[in-house]
């Protein structure tokens, strides 16, 4: 897991979190606090199979039994840009996520998949 976090200047969020091989093991509170979140940017290219990206309004989830606040189904080399909604979702505990090969799973995808979230 590489995780990273980019200052943004333009009108939609302050930041871009990014993590460049998310997996089933959850990336928990990722901005150590309540989050809005605006845009998830979802590139499953380099696998071969379907990928479900889970988002949590939880700092510590636990993937499998925690139920996911969103879940996107990601298809295989494809990269996708979901837009949660213009104004933002409030998550308002903490945001964390995770990504696995069936929908609230517990393997991780093959290959690596990699998320951006345009958040403030």
């Amino acid at each position: 897991m590489s995780l990273s976090s980019t200052p943004l200047a333009i009108p939609i969020g302050t930041e871009v979190v990014n993590d460049s091989s998310l997996g089933a093991t959850p990336d928990t509170n990722v901005r150590n606090g309540p989050t809005t979140v605006f845009i998830a940017i979802c590139d499953n290219t380099q696998n071969i199979a379907d990928t479900w990206v889970m988002l949590y309004n939880n700092v510590n989830p636990t993937v499998g039994t925690t139920p996911p606040d969103f879940t996107f189904h990601i298809l295989a080399g494809q990269l996708r840009v979901m837009i949660l909604d213009t104004r933002g979702t409030l998550f308002s505990v903490g945001l964390s996520m995770a990504a696995a090969t069936e929908s609230n799973g517990t393997s991780s995808p093959v290959s690596p998949f990699a998320i951006g979230i345009v958040c403030s």
